[in-house]
Parts: C-alpha cells; sequence; structure tokens
C-alpha cells in the first residue's frame, strides 16, 4: 500500500506540473513548489492561481493532495504498528501450535471433537463486496456532506463576488467565474492554506468568513479525514471489531489453545474446557491487535503485586490496605 500512496504521489505532481505550466506558464520548479504548498497546506502565496479556470482546479487539486499526504502518513503508521504486532503473533502462535498436536490426539482418544487443520480463523469473514459497499456508503456521504458544506459557505461570495478581494468587480453574480472565485476562496480557508490572495472585502463577507474558520474549517477537517478513510483505506474498517459469530469445533479448538496460553500468566484454568468472561475478553483484545499480549502480562504481574496475600482478589478493607502498605515500604526501602 505504501509503494501505491508513493506512485499516487508521484501522479499528483506530474499532473500539478502539466496543469501549472500548460495554465499559468510557471517553471516546472515552480510548479512542483506549488504543488508541495498546497499538499502541505503551508501557502506562502507567492504563486496563487490568475484564472479562473486555474481556480477551479486548484480547488479540486487541494483535496487531492491533502487526501494523499493523509493517506500515506496513516499508512506509514499502520505498518509500522503491523509489525511490532507481527512479531508478537508469531510468537502467539508458535506457541498454541505447539499444543494444538496434544490437543488433536486427546481429544481423539477420549472420543471429543476433532478439529480441522485448514479452520484457523474463529472470526467471520468479511466478504469483498460487503466491505465494498461500506466502503461506497462512506464515500458517498461523507462526499455529501464536504459539498454541503463547501456550497453553503459559497453561497454568499457566489452572490456577491465583489465581497472579495482579488476578484474583478467585472465578474457578474452566479457566473462561472463567480462559483471558480468563491470555491476557490473557501476552499483555501477550509484547508487553511490561506494563500491571502483572494480575501473577504465586505464587513458581511468578513463576518461569514469568521464563522467559517471557527465552526466549518473543523467539521471540514473531519469531513476530509473520514474520505480519505474511505478512498485509501478501503482495506479498513472503522472500528470494526471481529466477533465470534456462534461456536463451532475449529472455534472451541481456537479458544481452548489461547485459554492455554493465559494460563501461563496465571488467569483462569486450563483443565475444565469453559471460558470465562476474563479469559473472552483478554482472547478478543489480543485478537482484534487491540493489546499485546506482553502488555497483559505486565498488567497481571502489577496486578500480582498489589495482590500481596495471593487470595486472587484485591481486598479494600482498612487491615489489608495498610499492610500492603508496609510491605511495598520495606521492599522499596530494601532497594
Amino acid at each position: 500500500y505504501l509503494v501505491r500512496e508513493l506512485l499516487c504521489i508521484v501522479i499528483y505532481f506530474g499532473i500539478g506540473v502539466a496543469f501549472y505550466h500548460t495554465y499559468e506558464k510557471w517553471k516546472v520548479m515552480d510548479c512542483i513548489y506549488f504543488s508541495i504548498t498546497l499538499l502541505t497546506t503551508v501557502g506562502y502565496g507567492d504563486f496563487t492561481p490568475s484564472t479562473p479556470t486555474s481556480m477551479a482546479f486548484t480547488s479540486a487539486y487541494i483535496f487531492v493532495g491533502i487526501s494523499l499526504i493523509a493517506a500515506a502518513l496513516f499508512i506509514l503508521v499502520e505498518t509500522y504498528a503491523i509489525r511490532r504486532a507481527s512479531k508478537v503473533a508469531v510468537t502467539l502462535r508458535s506457541t498454541q501450535q505447539l499444543r494444538v498436536n496434544s490437543l488433536k490426539s486427546r481429544t481423539n482418544s477420549e472420543g471429543g471433537f476433532i478439529v480441522d487443520d485448514d479452520c484457523d480463523d474463529i472470526f467471520e469473514p468479511t466478504t469483498p463486496l460487503t466491505q465494498a459497499v461500506k466502503t461506497a456508503r462512506m464515500l458517498l456521504t461523507s462526499a455529501a456532506w464536504l459539498l454541503l458544506v463547501i456550497g453553503v459557505a459559497s453561497l454568499y461570495f457566489v452572490a456577491n463576488p465583489v465581497a472579495l478581494h482579488g476578484v474583478s468587480t467585472a465578474v457578474q453574480p452566479w457566473s462561472g467565474q463567480a462559483w471558480a472565485s468563491g470555491v476557490y476562496f473557501v476552499m483555501t480557508t477550509l484547508t487553511t492554506i490561506g494563500f491571502g490572495d483572494v480575501t473577504p472585502a465586505s464587513p458581511v463577507g468578513k463576518a461569514i468568513t469568521l464563522v467559517m474558520m471557527v465552526l466549518c474549517v473543523p467539521v471540514a477537517a473531519f469531513i476530509l479525514g473520514r474520505m480519505t478513510a474511505a478512498i485509501w483505506g478501503a482495506d479498513e474498517q472503522e472500528a470494526a471489531l471481529a466477533v465470534v459469530k456462534g461456536l463451532t469445533f475449529d472455534r472451541a479448538k481456537a479458544l481452548l489453545e489461547f485459554e492455554k496460553v493465559i494460563a501461563d500468566l496465571g488467569v483462569g484454568t486450563t483443565d475444565d474446557g469453559r471460558v470465562n468472561r476474563l479469559e473472552f475478553l483478554i482472547f478478543m483484545l489480543q485478537r482484534n491487535g487491540i493489546v499485546e499480549m506482553k502488555t497483559i502480562a505486565k498488567i497481571l504481574e502489577n496486578f500480582d503485586e498489589l495482590d500481596w496475600n495471593r487470595t486472587g482478589y484485591l481486598e479494600l478493607d482498612y487491615q489489608t490496605i495498610s499492610e500492603g502498605s508496609r510491605r511495598s515500604t520495606q521492599k522499596q526501602g530494601s532497594t
């Protein structure tokens, strides 16, 4: 995915160079320089579009650029997180695999269930069609909201183009040039680029711009984030917690094998053929990649330090707390 993002960024710069070199007659380096100021929302203002066509193109170009950089950063962070999690997962799976054979031999000899080597996934798979529908729905909803925000914010300036500095007084209200300049001003404001080539001129225009900066900028940022996730992160399901939909013999195998792993940490039992709520909670957190096993081990180690009398509970009566504090003080003094 990172290669795909880099390729898209190269194409992005290529389109920008081709357009601005053709319509604005800028040098190639100046085209790249301008594109980067858009991509990073720096917006120095030393290079700005000079025609309605260029303004309309830049409005769309801003959105694509911000989406690209957001997606690239997201994938970089995600790749790092996946690599870290995979190291823990490999260790865990190796430990589980060592116990699978003994579980099979025991269940076969005792007349229990027989598991299938090819059925290791305990969660219901998400079909490509289901994911595509979710992605399309998310994209269309976000796009509709973004267009609504841009359209509403642009209406006054399209109806009153003279309310903007940098727009010719000859531009007629509701004309194509009025739409190009109005949407361009709104897009550079909502994305905080703010070149300064087009600014509000009238008191009403300034008041609308103040409201837009305070209210619409964070809304637009949220919507752009959702659209970025829909377009470039289709492989990720937003808040998609994988759940166990019904128990089968193979899923029971996975749960029992995991139960043996966490038993080494002192959680639950391994010989009753049952999984309690705490064991299931730890299983779901780990298998969904929310928490690593080493983190769980550290948390349980902290519990054991507080449970000094080894009852399996943190008893909160005065006597137990006082004795625990005394022991903690002695331990710190000895170190």
